[in-house]
């Protein structure tokens, strides 16, 4: 029945949609090994259905600070673009590691941990990007704000 309503959505999007829009199909704990093969699965039997179009996938990247690895997110990625060419983190957050406690002195590493991440994850799209495996269409930051400390009363 889920399986219907994404293949209908695409079919849908694809006969009604203008035909330069990019149709993605957006999912979350994409770098899930069991998930990422439903997610292959699926993506290739969007395609094989008549009148459908994807034209990539859209990985959210709720990521936490050490998972997925580099590998993990690579391996997905590839997979993803080797059913439809293109990938875009659409959703790119860290979660906070445990060793921030939200206080003053551990706000400045925890800033550290999180900006070699993004550039971890950067540097992995450029790669991938760059060597031709995975079209690379970017990424999107989400729920940024700016950190303040307040006091409760």
């Amino acid at each position: 029945m889920f399986y219907a309503i994404i293949i209908n959505a695409f079919k849908f999007a694809n006969k009604y949609a203008p035909a330069d829009l990019e149709l993605y199909y957006n999912d979350y704990n994409d770098c899930t090994a069991g998930k990422v093969d439903g997610i292959v699965a699926l993506l290739k039997d969007v395609l094989a259905e008549e009148g459908t179009r994807i034209d990539a996938m859209g990985m959210q990247g709720h990521y936490d600070i050490d998972y997925p690895t580099w590998e993990q997110f690579e391996s997905a990625a590839k997979k993803y673009g080797e059913v439809v060419g293109k990938i875009m983190v659409t959703e790119l957050d860290f979660k906070a590691s445990t060793g921030y406690d939200g206080t003053e002195s551990t706000l400045q590493g925890e800033y550290t941990r999180q900006a070699y991440r993004y550039k971890g994850l950067y540097d992995t799209m450029k790669k991938l990007n760059d060597e031709g495996s995975v079209k690379v269409g970017g990424f999107i930051v989400w729920g940024v704000i700016t950190h303040t400390i307040r006091k409760l009363r």
